[in-house]
């Protein structure tokens, strides 16, 4: 391929790696025929694909979009290895005489985004074939990218205006740049355009939230927009002049959202964790400061603080009440996040993307978010279809000594839930006021689960917070009606489950409170008030003058 912009710009979006140390991962898969899986496991690239189906999803999803084939190209890119990229395709060929378009439902080698991301593999295979001189090789590889080009171009295997959809799309810009002589692109290529543009446009709300529901995929759609600039500047300079718009729309919701610790919150699908460097970049987050309230009314979040930008004592709290479809959407709706030099009321987060086991669908149900649930049966991802306008922020004032936002759930049918939160700063006091107006009397239970360091001491309707044996709250209810106070840890009966999940796959035992009422109501009325208590700043260090050093985390 010749030397020229589009070469250039193919250079930067193919020049990928899947390992950490791909020249490792190539010398284990030549000596071996295995590809590292992330549990530390091997996979026989010729022995071992009867048995993919028997594993989890994510790792389908890793091993269909042909990991083992960037880690390849990639080695030989470093230091150079022909027969690396020889098994390569060796690989690929046992793995297409294993799988077909037409295996059957529920066939990962064929899911959306997997075959998006394979053909990428298999361009970045080829275009280095081509220049290594490997003709016969190349042609090969070509002619299998035919084929997968084919079915991702067709308008039925679209995933529709999601982040599958935008990898397809890609994808298939990719390939129409690099092989322009195919009859297809030009059509292709204007088809995956518009579809680009109307996604990114759409996706995101009118003050800058992207609309699939957490942290981390704002971050990656915005990411995928800033990486793409350069192309869609080639191809269509006004799409790349809206797209820089667009990213600087995107960038106080990122900066917001980000906790007092430098965090992004497990809200949605995020995996908590430190943002990184790349992160600050991305969204000029040194030419902005986090806000005592940031609230996007559209997007569906609001982000109170207490002390703004102080490295210790500066309360962070989240209301959730995005509900924009069922992408990554968790059953959170008017949930309530809060930190305070620690996570003090928290949220599971992701197990993991196979919606079938029983944590996983936990994660998503209302019982692992601070919310409240109705006659004891917590709504789950697969019962809750979406219907537009059901969750909303609807009221938000700031004084500066005080903050209040109000927001609506008509999630439950014959039921009405507002719920207000208001942080009174000087004090460091949070109320929470519930409001459940019913059409038939029933039960609720109210949910908060506790970060994973914090523990309950209960007296009554009053609990008190500890921390490492040092008090660091408060929390108490006030019932119209009748309620008991029930607590529990780690996977217990029933919908008082605490657990969290650091990181995907992982679990983490914690506490959970639960205030119920002792029987069904038409209506019900309770204020949560969570009172933090101040620690002393021990002084600046040379050390704790430092910035915190971000460190990479991937979804």
């Amino acid at each position: 391929m010749p030397d020229d912009p589009v070469s250039d710009i193919l250079d930067r979006l193919l020049s990928r790696r899947c390992s950490k140390d791909p020249v490792g991962a190539a010398e284990q898969m030549l000596r071996t025929g295995c590809w590292q899986l992330p549990d530390g496991s091997g996979f026989g690239l010729f022995d071992d694909w009867a048995r993919a189906r028997d594993l989890p999803r994510s790792v389908q999803r890793l091993l269909h979009s042909h990991g083992f084939v960037v880690d390849m190209a990639a080695a030989h890119q470093t230091a150079s290895n022909p027969e690396a990229l020889r098994l390569a395709i060796r690989a690929i060929e046992r793995w297409r005489t294993e799988h077909s378009p037409d295996g059957g439902q529920g066939n990962m080698a064929f899911h959306d985004e997997c075959v998006a991301r394979r053909l990428t593999s298999w361009q970045q295979l080829q275009m280095i074939l081509t220049r290594e001189g490997m003709a016969s090789e190349a042609e090969q590889v070509l002619v299998w990218m035919k084929e997968e080009f084919g079915l991702l171009a067709r308008a039925d295997f679209h995933a529709g205006a999601n982040n599958h959809g935008m990898f397809q799309d890609l994808a298939l810009v990719y390939y129409c740049l690099g092989y322009p002589d195919d009859a297809r692109t030009a059509a292709v290529s204007q088809e995956a355009l518009s579809r680009l543009r109307d996604y990114f446009q759409s996706s995101v709300s009118e003050d800058g939230v992207h609309k699939e529901h957490s942290p981390a995929y704002h971050s990656l759609i915005a990411g995928n927009i800033r990486s793409h600039l350069l192309m869609f500047q080639h191809l269509d300079p006004e799409l790349e002049a809206e797209l820089r718009q667009l990213l600087e729309k995107m960038s106080p919701f990122a900066v917001n959202i980000v906790t007092p610790d430098r965090q992004l919150p497990p809200i949605g699908d995020t995996v908590a964790g430190p943002v990184t460097k790349s992160y600050y970049r991305l969204f000029c987050a040194g030419e902005r400061s986090v806000q005592p309230s940031a609230v996007f009314l559209k997007g569906g979040y609001a982000i109170l603080r207490a002390n703004p930008g102080a490295a210790r004592n500066q309360l962070y709290a989240v209301i959730c009440a995005s509900d924009h479809g069922v992408y990554h959407k968790h059953q959170d709706d008017l949930s309530v996040l809060l930190h305070f030099n620690r996570w003090i009321l928290v949220e599971a987060g992701p197990y993991g993307y196979d919606y079938a086991n029983p944590l996983s669908i936990h994660g998503y149900s209302s019982a692992a978010h601070n919310c409240i649930v109705h006659d004891g049966q917590p709504r789950l991802r697969s019962n809750t279809p979406y219907v537009p306008g059901r969750v909303y922020l609807s009221d938000f004032s700031d004084d500066g000594a005080s903050a209040m936002v109000e927001g609506v759930s008509l999630k439950t049918a014959g039921s009405i839930h507002r719920r207000r939160v208001t942080l009174h700063r000087d004090s460091r006091r949070l109320e929470i006021e519930d409001c459940v107006e019913n059409t038939t009397a029933r039960t609720h239970l109210a949910l908060w689960h506790l970060g994973p360091t914090v523990e309950p001491r209960m007296q009554g309707l009053n609990v008190e917070l500890t921390a490492e044996s040092k008090g660091v709250g408060s929390i108490r209810f006030e019932s119209d009606s009748p309620v008991e106070l029930v607590v529990s840890r780690g996977d217990g009966p029933g919908v008082m489950k605490g657990l969290i999940f650091p990181r995907m796959g992982q679990v983490a035992d914690t506490f959970v409170l639960g205030c119920q009422t002792q029987g069904p109501v038409d209506q019900w009325r309770i204020t949560t008030t969570i009172e933090l208590v101040d620690v002393p700043n021990p002084g600046r260090s040379a050390s704790a003058a430092k910035k915190p050093r971000a460190k990479a985390h991937s979804d």
